[in-house]
């Protein structure tokens, strides 16, 4: 709730999701989303492929901006048998708060297989409180 500037016992509507690339687990991905932005998703998102992309189709929002947290951890048994690899296989940890309409609008959560993924950050300007 926090990272999406709402009051700890806001709702907010979760989804949850394993991404495959080639066939094979690459991903698990909890969105939290403000209800008030997307109102209904949840009976709507079958077959849903990419949630940026069905955002701007079906709720007309635009992606603005993204920060990304990054991180890493060992497979836990259940996130090893989502993703099909032994558990403590290495995952990155990405928190990502993204914005549109000028304000937060989701927060997702990513725990990736490593080995299986390449993460690529393009920056133009210094991050907000870097410091020299």
């Amino acid at each position: 709730a926090a990272d999406l500037k709402l009051e700890p016992a806001a709702r907010v509507v979760r989804i949850q999701r394993v991404v495959l690339a080639n066939g094979k687990p690459i991903a698990i991905i909890w969105n939290y989303l403000l209800p008030e932005i997307v109102p209904g998703i949840e009976r709507r998102i079958a077959g849903m492929k990419s949630l940026y992309a069905f955002l701007e189709s079906e709720y007309n929002v635009h992606i603005e901006a993204a920060t990304d947290y990054i991180s890493a951890k060992a497979a836990s048994a259940e996130e090893a048998e989502k993703l099909e690899v032994a558990a403590e296989t290495p995952l990155l940890v990405v928190k990502r708060i993204t914005y549109g309409r000028g304000r937060p609008i989701e927060l997702a959560v990513l725990h990736v297989v490593a080995d299986r993924y390449e993460y690529c950050v393009q920056s133009k300007d210094r991050p907000p409180g870097a410091k020299t």
